[in-house]
C-alpha cells in the first residue's frame, strides 16, 4: 500500500471496517419468528395429511356399501367401530393443528414486534398461522349459523 496516499490508505482502512462490522454486527432473525414459521409448516401439513386420510377412510368405508345404498345402510355405517375410532382421531388431530397454528400466530405476532432481527420469518409465519387459525374457524362459524 506504499503507492497510496494517506488519505487514499484511510479512506480504504475505513471501508474495511465497515464492511466487516456491517457482516459481523448484521440483525439476526427473530426467534419466536423462525418458531412461528415452523409450526405453520408443521400445522398445515398436518392438516393436509388428516383431511386426505379421513377421505381415505371414509372412500373405503362407502365403497363397501355402494351397491345397496340406502338410508338403513348409512345409518349402519356411523355406529362402525373403526369409522367412528377413525374419525376421532382425524378430528383430535384437526383439533391438534389448530391449536399448533394458533401458538403459531402468538409466536408471529412476538417475533414481529421484536427490535433489531429480521421479520421475514415472522412475516410468512404470522400469515400463515392466520389462514390456518381463521378459515377453519370460519368454516366453524358458518356452521353454527346455519344451524348444522
Amino acid at each position: 500500500m506504499d503507492h497510496f496516499n494517506e488519505q487514499e490508505q484511510e479512506s480504504f482502512k475505513n471501508k474495511e471496517e465497515g464492511f466487516r462490522n456491517h457482516f459481523i454486527t448484521a440483525e439476526k432473525h427473530s426467534g419466536p419468528g423462525i418458531a412461528s414459521f415452523v409450526m405453520s409448516l408443521l400445522a398445515g401439513i398436518g392438516y393436509i395429511v388428516l383431511f386426505v386420510g379421513g377421505v381415505a377412510v371414509l372412500s373405503t368405508q362407502l365403497a363397501g356399501l355402494m351397491p345397496n345404498l340406502d338410508l338403513e345402510n348409512l345409518e349402519q355405517l356411523q355406529q362402525t367401530p373403526e369409522l367412528v375410532a377413525s374419525l376421532l382421531f382425524i378430528g383430535l388431530g384437526m383439533l391438534g393443528s389448530f391449536v399448533f397454528a394458533l401458538i403459531g400466530l402468538i409466536l408471529g405476532i412476538i417475533g414481529l414486534l421484536q427490535q433489531n432481527r429480521k421479520k421475514v420469518f415472522a412475516v410468512i409465519g404470522t400469515v400463515l398461522s392466520g389462514l390456518l387459525v381463521g378459515i377453519p374457524l370460519l368454516f366453524f362459524l358458518f356452521s353454527m349459523g346455519m344451524g348444522v
